[in-house]
């Protein structure tokens, strides 16, 4: 009986540790199932792991390498630049570009072989000899400036720079010791570097390519969500009772983070749909809609981000409102909000239900469903289940409403004919004026809304008509030819020659005269090199073709052919010392320093036989003229990437024991992890791919000394010695030429770029002011070039702000030796400066729809109240732009933009009365636009002068009056 017992107990502790067992298992699998990353994450590494692996198959294949000659491993290196994973049409446009730099720079070094083997004495046995070696050496230098130049002034052009730069390090060089003219060399180097641009274009076609409209639909679609989930969150809080949020103008951090953040959530997905949309252009299209449609989608979009950050402005007016007016006022206040509130949200909840609506209907024109795990392994075979995800989405289509752009418009009609006198009377009796003006804001910013949401519709229906079934769509000959010209320009430094620092990236320069402009004179003037520079183009305003000179305080502009002569001499020497043109000179000097073993006949050889090209190549393609500390934290991951390489190419030849299967397994294996890397770590990015280069210069340059390419027997650690040695030299070098004679760092880049910003809304301002100031300028129709060229400048103005915001990332990578650098005071000037940009933008759009004789009608009431409030907040703009760029302190004495304001406010209110019939006016809703966006722009001013205050100071004159009392 006993043993019966125990018998069932040590089954039952078995069974109880095997199942125990099993469990410890399940969760093992389980962390090793969550701790592997999913196959989305994966697919970019190996999709890059394959296009390396075919370039490193063209060394180690016999045949391959045998065709393409020695240079067969530049196949990989070329494929580690171009980066395959990405969509089809980018890779196809970086290859073009790759293949003519190659191709323009293969042509440039025949003809310098042939200039120095004519310079060559053929009696002479020695092929290196002084006079060939200077030709040489002269169109090195020429070569590489001329790169250097163009890859600083034009990104689009790395790719044809990094291919140039690997001909020059390796033909120009090479060439010294070949007797004879062999333009056979350059030819040995363009071959590997065309066969390896096809290899990236094959890979980024054929293997799972990344389709760019379906990333833009994606993209396009969380944007709608996030702009849909904005109106309502800020819609509901303007038309509810209570106020949600306690921020008010009064204060000056709650303010600027309010506005800070309608700014950040609305701009946060714009330049990402741009640049979505441009990689569209570039595609072969399989879709219902074609690139023109995508830039239609895009306009319509941005076009919605206006009156979506009027609704969120309106909003933290009213909570202003309600937190510091008097009990009497709030109460009126809320009583007319409830009856807008009746009025208004049938039409804030159809314009949500047709943004979710237009969201749901895109769908249909692009699936944006990912494909799944077993649909990307099995590509290019069809999807599978297709129908029945099809199917189970149209019934779900079936059981949604559908919202038309007709029933939208008589919604918008309806609220559009409502009396708008008795709804705010209450208000004009009982309310200060900024009331009336807050709840006449909302309106039309609801209106615009409404109306820019039924375009999108109308243009869906549209779509939706015409576009019955996906067909193939070719990229347009126009979107290619935009792909060609410049459309950025880089203005983070000085020496514009004979052009003043106004002179912006946003193309808004204007035109400094010897005269004021005055009321009865309005001199509109463009320069011939910059055409469109103004908004005013109509009619009234006709350009004068004549050679425009930017002021200069030094001399008068140049009357004789000498004088202009000599102009031309200092525009020249100005050019010269842009620090662009000066980093070119740098770096073609250091080639040149770096190429001198090659052409001296006592040290060509051992040079060659290190293959000194590698630190010519490293030092063209890793200098740059980017900030100081930035460019010591990638110097730093640069020589940790080289150092890892070379360990790794170590084991890797001695895993593989020189046999090309196991290399190629092996090498495959640590490009998937490498690159895994690369995509995950983007801060990081560095290492992986010096690693990879470092990698495979020491187990491809192993393999040839090993089958016989390349003299000699040496060990490996010899050869991963010599490659490390080589790439650290082009590091160093790389970093003395940048570091020399002066780094640029990003805390004052970025202070000159706010001064740059502010010069630039300053010049928006007072192109809005004169439309409002100068009666004849008031008079002017508005027209459709002058809202594109002011959409344009806030888009440009949005671009400026997004580099200045990487400027402030990039401080942090310098140590402040000097002192604590204030990133606090410089984080809230960035906020109140791209909140005023947004702001001028606004106050831009209601000027241009009000109607002329209303604008007429303004500028001849209190012309001159309005001319010095005008002038007083463009003077202090102007001032805080001066301060911040030369450090120099703010004066004792001035007027604040508060203050100025007031005076402004108190005068309106004395003299000016708001008639029933004004306010029914439809021109009455813009005028309210602009009085809100106008004092929310002056409450922003006085915070940014008081950020600025900080870091500059103010000047004390009663210190000196202190000091001298004895």
């Amino acid at each position: 009986m006993s043993n019966d017992v125990d018998t069932k107990t040590v089954v039952q502790d078995t069974s109880t540790n095997t199942k125990t067992t099993k469990r410890k298992r399940h969760a093992l699998v389980k962390r090793l199932h969550n701790f592997i990353p999913p196959f989305p994450a994966w697919k970019k590494p190996v999709k890059q792991a394959i296009a390396l692996l075919i370039g490193v198959i063209m060394t180690l294949s016999d045949r391959c390498r045998e065709a393409i000659g020695p240079g067969s491993l530049l196949c990989a290196i070329v494929v580690i630049f171009y980066f395959p994973a990405r969509t089809f049409g980018v890779v196809l446009e970086d290859v073009i570009y790759g293949a003519l730099g190659a191709t323009i720079a293969a042509a440039y070094t025949i003809l310098a072989m042939f200039c120095a083997n004519l310079a060559r004495d053929p009696t002479d046995p020695i092929a290196v000899q002084p006079e060939s070696s200077g030709v040489l050496a002269i169109f090195m230098f020429v070569g590489v400036f001329i790169v250097s130049n163009i890859r600083q002034r034009i990104p689009r052009a790395t790719f044809a720079c990094i291919n140039a730069s690997i001909m020059f390090a390796f033909v120009l060089t090479d060439a010294s010791s070949i007797n004879g003219f062999t333009p056979s060399l350059a030819w040995q180097f363009l071959i590997p570097i065309c066969i390896g641009s096809a290899i990236c274009v094959a890979v980024a076609m054929l293997i799972w390519p990344e389709d760019s409209i379906t990333n833009y639909m994606s993209v396009l679609t969380k944007g709608l969500e996030a702009h849909n989930a904005f109106f309502k969150e800020h819609s509901e809080a303007f038309l509810g009772i209570s106020p949600i949020s306690s921020s008010s103008y009064s204060q000056t951090t709650p303010t600027s983070s309010s506005l800070s953040v309608l700014h950040d959530r609305l701009q946060n997905n714009t330049l990402t749909l741009i640049d979505c949309k441009r990689a569209v252009h570039r595609d072969i299209l399989f879709s219902r809609v074609n690139g023109q449609d995508i830039s239609k989608l895009t306009q319509l979009t941005k076009t919605l981000q206006s009156p979506l950050y009027g609704i969120g402005v309106s909003h933290i007016v009213k909570d202003d409102i309600c937190n510091s007016e008097p009990d009497h006022e709030v109460a009126v206040f809320k009583d007319t909000i409830q009856e807008i509130s009746n009025m208004f949200e049938p039409l804030a909840e159809a314009c949500y239900g047709a943004t979710a609506n237009i969201i749901e209907r895109l769908h249909e024109f692009h699936d944006t469903k990912p494909r799944s795990t077993l649909n990307s392994i099995l590509w290019p075979f069809p999807r599978l289940f297709i129908f029945k995800r099809r199917q189970q989405h149209d019934l779900e289509k079936d059981g949604k409403a559908s919202y038309s752009s007709v029933g939208l418009s008589n919604i918008l009609n309806q609220c559009k004919d409502v009396d708008w006198w008795p709804v705010v009377a209450p208000l004009q009796q009982h309310s200060e004026p900024l009331s009336l003006y807050a709840v006449s804001f909302y309106r039309h910013q609801l209106s615009n809304y409404c109306q820019r949401l039924i375009s999108l519709l109308e243009f869906i229906e549209h779509l939706e008509s015409t576009r019955k079934s996906r067909r193939l769509w070719i990229p347009s000959h126009k979107a290619i030819r935009k792909r060609f010209q410049q459309t950025h320009q880089d203005v983070s430094h000085d020496g514009t020659g004979g052009m003043n620092e106004e002179t912006l990236v946003t193309g808004l320069s204007l035109v400094r005269t010897n005269t004021r402009i005055d009321d009865n004179e309005i001199s509109y003037e463009q320069q011939p090199r910059r055409p469109s520079t103004l908004l005013s183009t109509t009619s009234h305003s006709t350009p004068r073709k004549t050679t425009m000179y930017y002021r200069d305080p030094d001399v008068d502009p140049p009357t004789t052919r000498m004088q202009r002569f000599w102009f031309k001499m200092h525009l020249l020497y100005s050019w010269l010392l842009q620090p662009q043109t000066f980093f070119a000179f740098k770096a073609a000097g250091g080639c040149c320093v770096l190429a001198i073993p090659f052409y001296l006949p006592w040290t060509v050889d051992w040079y060659m036989e290190w293959r000194g090209n590698w630190a010519l190549i490293i030092l063209q393609v890793w200098a740059s003229s980017s900030m100081s500390g930035l460019f010591f934290f990638n110097s730093l991951l640069r020589f940790a990437g080289t150092a890892f390489g070379g360990i790794l190419g170590m084991l890797v030849w001695e895993m593989t024991r020189a046999n090309p299967y196991g290399m190629a397994v092996v090498l495959f294996v640590g490009f998937v992890l490498l690159y895994h890397v690369f995509v995950s770590k983007p801060m990081y990015r560095v290492v992986p791919m010096l690693t990879a280069v470092t990698m495979m210069l020491v187990v491809l340059y192993s393999y040839n000394f090993k089958v016989g390419v390349f003299q000699g027997n040496w060990p490996v650690y010899t050869i991963a010695g010599k490659r490390v040695l080589l790439v650290i030299i082009g590091l160093v070098a790389a970093s003395i030429i940048t570091m020399f004679p002066a780094p640029m760092t990003a805390r004052v880049e970025l202070r000159k770029r706010l001064a740059q910003t502010l010069r630039s809304i300053g010049g928006m301002y007072s192109i809005l002011a004169s439309q409002i100031l100068i009666p004849e300028t008031a008079t002017m129709t508005s027209t459709e070039e002058q809202a594109k060229g002011l959409r344009r400048l806030a888009l440009e103005l949005q671009r400026q702000i997004a580099d200045e915001r990487s400027f402030l990332q990039l401080s942090s990578y310098e140590p402040p030796l000097r002192g604590r650098f204030p990133k606090e005071n410089y984080v809230s000037v960035l906020q109140h400066v791209s909140t005023m940009a947004d702001l001028v933008y606004l106050m831009g759009t209601a000027t241009n729809e009000m109607q002329a004789h209303v604008r007429q009608q303004i500028a001849e009431a209190m012309a001159e109240h309005r001319r010095d409030y005008a002038a007083s907040i463009v003077t202090i703009i102007k001032l805080l732009a001066t301060t911040l760029s030369s450090k120099m302190a703010l004066p004792a004495y001035m007027i604040a933009p508060e203050e100025a304001r007031e005076r402004y406010a108190r005068a309106l209110k004395n003299r000016i009365t708001i008639r029933p019939d004004n306010i029914n006016h439809p021109s009455f809703f813009c005028y309210s636009a602009y009085v809100v966006t106008s004092t929310a722009f002056v409450q922003e001013l006085q915070n940014l002068l008081e950020v600025v205050e900080r870091l500059v100071g103010v000047e004390d004159p009663q210190e000196w009056l202190r000091m001298h009392i004895q």
